[in-house]
């Protein structure tokens, strides 16, 4: 404020922002943590768009797993049906389809083929994410390779098939 051209008075205001401050501490401080959980567990987790048209997310574990690049995932976000087995395609897709239509969770199992033509196992668990409106906003979920659990209940199967035949045939 001036009076007869001078400065008479100066006019001013102050802000406690502590509580702010802490909320931003503690934002990043949460940030740091989801991002040490998300990039070092060796399931993919993932975050897209309900319609999966945009990857927001794909933690480093989709390389390891899938075998191909992050950068190839968000680029083209439906891509990792491409690496789906032939012969699980169709149900996958399916069963995608109608989580997404029905926005419910879902857990489905499937093969990829690697690039390399190795086949993995998957366990793909998923749910759908609300806004404060209750709408539909995203898509997240987690992909485990169960490789070596199916080996495993593979070779139990074997075993119970033989045990059951040598007690058949065998006289008692």
């Amino acid at each position: 404020i001036f009076k007869d051209g001078q400065p008479y008075m100066l006019a001013g205001f102050t802000i406690d922002i502590t509580s702010r401050k802490n909320m931003e501490n503690a934002l990043a401080e949460s940030e740091q943590k989801y991002r040490l959980m998300a990039e070092n567990i060796s399931d993919v987790f993932w975050i897209a768009t309900p319609d999966i048209s945009k990857m927001i997310y794909v933690s480093p574990a989709y390389e390891k797993v899938w075998g191909r690049s992050c950068q190839s995932l968000y680029e083209s976000p439906g891509s990792f049906i491409e690496a789906i087995h032939p012969e699980d395609r169709e149900r996958a897709t399916s069963e995608f389809r109608q989580a997404r239509e029905r926005e419910t969770t879902w857990i489905t199992h499937y093969r990829i083929v690697r690039p390399d033509g190795s086949v993995r196992w998957i366990e793909d668990r998923g749910f759908p994410v609300y806004d404060e409106q209750g709408h539909f906003y995203l898509n997240t979920g987690v992909s485990e390779d169960i490789t070596l659990r199916k080996l495993a209940e593979e070779r139990l199967s074997q075993s119970e098939r033989k045990f059951r035949t040598v007690f058949r045939d065998s006289p008692v």
